[in-house]
This record gives structure tokens, C-alpha cells and sequence, in this order.
């Protein structure tokens, strides 16, 4: 039997006490006083929809998930807290640098573990380069990884306690895109809506001009549009995001524009599409 390891798994760093962590961190939880009800929605888990699932991992070492990470998770909560008590429909300009984005990936790379990648069964795999960042505190960039964020209409359309299409306070799923052999893995956490584009297995080869390929194929292909949401989403500069410290937003998606959003982006037909490979 092979031992488990921290999924950090960094030499010299990393103990073998593994211990368990909420998807999303427990502060963040705390912050939107949702801790104690179900607050996710995740499109998938093990072939099936889930409502209202708030999961908890267990393969992030005790030196990693009380140390290294721990900054990630307050900047979670403040993020949490900023979110709350700014809920004005117009576009917001959200303090966030390195710390804040550390937590966003990490939240999005825990997902990998609970939402697998539906081909192979197995978690996506990421790059160690990237996840030593995360463990140093380090500055991010393009490199690595593209982020694409929006901002969600704040209205009772969605929010109010009678909305028929109520969200829900956090959504996630995650897919692989054939074309471009990409993860797209979104995130939205109240009215920030989050796509973290990362390389299947880890594989950087042209990453940039498959990142830059697939978005101008969405562009032009509504059949990938209604299969995959980009939708007035903005490409963010993260190195200049760490530098600024702070998330400015151009606009804000109206309900109109989110009725695309709220239906299962896959289909079992129209994900034939994107399993042909085309670069």
C-alpha cells in the first residue's frame, strides 16, 4: 500500500500528519455565517448533481494546512467580509493581491481533489512549481495559470429570500477542455464569479497559445458557448494584481445576461464537441 502524502508534497517541508480541511475554509464559513448549513453547489460529484455540499478533505499536511496556508485562509475571510457588505450593483473594487489570490487558487485546487476530472477518474493534476508558490508565499503570474473574473448582479432577482432562481452563496465545477487541453475551473463566491485556466497534466507546452486559442474559439462558436461559460468575464494581469493589490471591475452581469449561467454548462451530446482535439 503507498503511503499518502501531503498533496503539497514538498521535500523537506511537508510532515506525514495529514489533516482535515474544508474545501472552502472554514473562516470564509464562519464570515458568510454559513457554517453550520449547506452551502455549495457543485454541478457534479461522483456523476451526480449535488445541492448544498460543503466538503472537507483530508491529504494537506498539519505543517502546510496550520502554517504555510494559514495566511491564505484569513485572507479568505476578509475577502468573505468585503463581499457582505458590499452588495451595491455597481462594479466593485475589491482589495486583492497576492494573499487573496493564494487563497482563491488554493480553493480552486481543492476542488480538483472532490470534482475529478471525469476521463481518467482521478484528480487533475498540478504543477509542483505552482503549488511550491502557494507553500512560499510567492508572487504569481500568466505562467502558471490565467484568471478570468466577473461580477454578479446583486439583485433579488437572485439573492432575495423569495427568488425563484436563487444562487447560492458559493458555486464550483471543474472540466476538462479538449481543445486546448485545458482545466477550466470555476468558482463564484457571491457576486465574484472566479475561472482559474490551468494545463491538463500539468503541461505547459504552448500553454499561453492554448489558452489564447480556446477563448477565440468561444468567441466565435456558439455551440462552445453554450457548453463552456466565459461570458463577460474579464482576463486578469495577476502580476499586476499583486503589485496594485486591488481587483477593479468593469461591470456588472444583469440577470438577463446570467440566464445562461444558471443551466448545466455540459451536456452529454454537446460535450462530444470539445472532446475532439483540435491543436
Amino acid at each position: 500500500m503507498n503511503r499518502k502524502v501531503c498533496f503539497y508534497n514538498r521535500k523537506s517541508h511537508c510532515n506525514n500528519k495529514l489533516t482535515k480541511e474544508h474545501v472552502v475554509s472554514n473562516s470564509v464559513l464562519k464570515a458568510l455565517d454559513l457554517s453550520k448549513n449547506g452551502v455549495i453547489k457543485a454541478d457534479v460529484i461522483r456523476n451526480s448533481p449535488i445541492l448544498d455540499h460543503e466538503p472537507v478533505i483530508k491529504d494537506v499536511c498539519s505543517k502546510c494546512n496550520n502554517g504555510s496556508l494559514s495566511v491564505y485562509d484569513k485572507a479568505g475571510k476578509t475577502l468573505a467580509e468585503f463581499l457582505t457588505t458590499n452588495t451595491h450593483n455597481i462594479p466593485l473594487t475589491i482589495p486583492f493581491g497576492t494573499v487573496e489570490f493564494g487563497w482563491l487558487l488554493k480553493t480552486h485546487l481543492n476542488f480538483f481533489r472532490v470534482v475529478k476530472d471525469k476521463l481518467t477518474g482521478e484528480p487533475f493534476k498540478v504543477s509542483q512549481k505552482l503549488k511550491n508558490k502557494l507553500i512560499d508565499g510567492k508572487p504569481f503570474n500568466n505562467s502558471l495559470c490565467f484568471f478570468l473574473a466577473r461580477q454578479i448582479d446583486e439583485s433579488n432577482n437572485y439573492w432575495g429570500d423569495d427568488s425563484t432562481k436563487k444562487l447560492p452563496s458559493f458555486h464550483y465545477n471543474s472540466k476538462r477542455i479538449f481543445t486546448g487541453d485545458l482545466i477550466y475551473s470555476h468558482f463564484q463566491i457571491r457576486q465574484l464569479d472566479t475561472i482559474i485556466l490551468l494545463p491538463i497534466d500539468a503541461n505547459y507546452k504552448n500553454f499561453n497559445r492554448r489558452v489564447a486559442q480556446f477563448i477565440e474559439l468561444w468567441k466565435n462558436d456558439p455551440i462552445v458557448q453554450s457548453q463552456v461559460d466565459i461570458e463577460g468575464y474579464e482576463l486578469i494581469d495577476i502580476e499586476l494584481l499583486g503589485k496594485r493589490n486591488y481587483l477593479p471591475l468593469t461591470h456588472v452581469i444583469n440577470t438577463e445576461m446570467m440566464g445562461k449561467r444558471i443551466g448545466k454548462a455540459f451536456t452529454e451530446r454537446e460535450g462530444a464537441r470539445l472532446t475532439r482535439k483540435t491543436i
